[in-house]
């Protein structure tokens, strides 16, 4: 399969930890469609490293597990390790579907937005139960926009470089 992006480099960033369950179907589904795959692995102690370098694409770099879990250290410097013009960020239990990743592609081929919020649908969840989900946040960003990351989970945040605010982040 050709990757859908024509003029756009996509990259797409993960972070993961223990995620043998859900790596393999999460990368399977965005690898025909992004350029790379910079995933960052938080010294898993299962087979998620192993089964992510099956995939050409993907970038391997390891990140330091510690608790609680600075994601916004980690998703920063997964970042840092990005060539791509516009990144998707992922967890490995969330689904693109081709016809989603279709969409991205077309979507950062023709704007002048800066991010987007992306429909995604998580692997984790049990079969046969709809999700419903009222708020999706931007998950998708040209990557000259993006600063860093900040917060300890549950909660990070996404900070756009300042001439990109229409308010001053303040912390």
């Amino acid at each position: 399969i050709l990757v859908v992006c024509k003029f756009m480099k996509l990259s797409c960033l993960v972070v993961a930890r223990n995620e043998e369950l859900f790596v393999e179907k999460c990368l399977e589904l965005l690898h025909p469609f992004v350029d790379e795959i910079v995933f960052v692995d938080m010294s898993s102690e299962d087979k998620t490293k192993e089964i992510a370098s099956k995939f050409s694409k993907v970038k391997i770099y390891d990140y330091p597990y510690s608790e609680p879990v600075d994601m916004g250290k980690a998703r920063t410097f997964s970042l840092s390790k990005c060539t791509g013009d516009w990144f998707l960020q992922v967890d490995c239990d969330e689904f693109y579907p081709p016809e989603s990743m279709k969409k991205i592609c077309e979507f950062v081929e023709t704007t002048d937005a800066i991010s987007a919020r992306v429909p995604y649908f998580n692997l984790s969840w049990r079969h046969g139960y709809k999700q419903i989900l009222d708020h999706y946040p931007d998950r998708l960003y040209r990557t000259d926009v993006v600063e860093k990351y900040e917060g300890v989970l549950p909660r990070d945040m996404t900070i756009v470089k300042e001439e990109f605010r229409l308010v001053p982040h303040k912390g």
